[in-house]
């Protein structure tokens, strides 16, 4: 059965990295096809118990940590949580315990604090109003990035907010009710990957010959393009000027150490190239039997924005 759960909560209100409203609609609906774990989450999965077990042994005199099934809402069976953890005093459940892994620190606030990204709060707040408790702890473990090594460790803590809760809920049912159960999706607003990859294999080819014209939506939409271009353009430039005032400065080097960290400038491994026709050809095959094992790749669709207004 297609739920909305507390990872999804964020979703609804464009807070995620990860997905968006649209994205997620395909989701509900069976319409978007299952992807494998991308590397966040792969470490995620495999680093969890190790994060749980330090919270655990920080807290050995006043809390059991224990693993919790999925909730359900009284009211509504397609709002489920799955909290990572629950603690208990005595037998008795007394606090959330969400774990987290993150290789940005910048994201997250002083340690004690409820100072952590807004997407992870709404889903913590969501796991409270489920389970009814009063509070909850968020454990996270640091690692660098690219790198599944534990090297910090933080912890932080949410008192529940009864009001956010009822106002999330509000939302998920009236997007389930008014985009899910009447199969209208919500309008595309975010380039996340779920969405890119269901338009890029829903519309694999062009129309030829085929134009959409709608001035009252397209035109806001194509000036915000060029816009973002003409600005995407300066930064882009500004960052090659920079990065090659670094490089004339580190010369022969290795790199250049600064406060902000490491700048490398190393020289990559050489690699081969084969040109296999030529060794074909060499090696007596001739240009029909290369044909014969020779694959056409499927184009793809490339979008171009005008050089200047107007331009057709």
């Amino acid at each position: 059965m297609k739920v909305i759960g507390g990872s999804d909560i964020a979703t609804l209100f464009g807070k995620s990295k990860w997905s968006s409203p649209y994205s997620l609609y395909l989701k509900l609906v069976g319409e978007l096809e299952d992807t494998p774990d991308n590397e966040t989450l792969e470490r995620g999965r495999i680093l969890e118990p190790i994060v749980a077990d330090m919270f655990a042994a920080i807290h050995k005199d006043e809390f059991d940590v224990k693993e919790i099934e999925m909730i359900t809402d009284s009211e509504h069976d397609f709002l489920v949580g799955s909290p990572d953890r629950i603690l208990q005093k005595d037998g008795v459940a007394v606090a959330v315990l969400e774990i987290k892994t993150s290789d940005q620190y910048q994201e997250w606030g002083l340690e004690g604090t409820d100072q952590i990204p807004e997407q992870y709060y709404m889903q913590v707040q969501f796991y409270l109003g489920l389970t009814g408790l009063p509070e909850a702890y968020i454990a996270v473990g640091f690692v660098a990035p690219g790198s599944r090594k534990i090297t910090g460790f933080r912890e932080f803590k949410i008192e529940a907010n009864p009001a956010h809760f009822e106002f999330m809920k509000e939302t998920a049912v009236r997007f389930w009710n008014e985009h899910v159960l009447a199969k209208n999706p919500p309008p595309v607003t975010v380039a996340d990957n779920a969405t890119v990859q269901y338009y890029k294999k829903k519309f694999p080819a062009h129309c030829p010959d085929n134009w959409v014209v709608n001035p009252d939506v397209l035109d806001p939409l194509a000036e915000k393009i060029i816009e973002s271009q003409s600005a995407l353009k300066e930064y882009e430039k500004n960052f090659e000027d920079n990065r090659m005032m670094m490089i004339a400065a580190i010369g022969a080097c290795e790199g250049a150490r600064t406060s902000f960290g490491d700048f490398s400038y190393r020289s990559t491994k050489s690699t081969e190239k084969i040109d296999w026709k030529a060794v074909a050809l060499e090696s007596g095959a001739d240009e029909s039997l290369i044909k014969k094992h020779t694959t056409v790749q499927a184009g793809y669709r490339r979008f171009l924005v005008p050089t200047q207004r107007g331009a057709k």
